[in-house]
């Protein structure tokens, strides 16, 4: 039970994670887009 619980919050860390790093992602090469014009 413990166990599972500890892993489901992993599964959210990771998920939260990834996705703040798609965001991150999505931004720098926004800025790039923008430095080449």
């Amino acid at each position: 039970m413990l166990r599972l619980k500890i892993s489901y919050d992993n599964q959210y860390l990771y998920l939260r994670y990834k996705k703040h790093s798609v965001q991150k992602n999505k931004r720098s090469s926004l800025n790039f887009k923008n430095h080449e014009k």
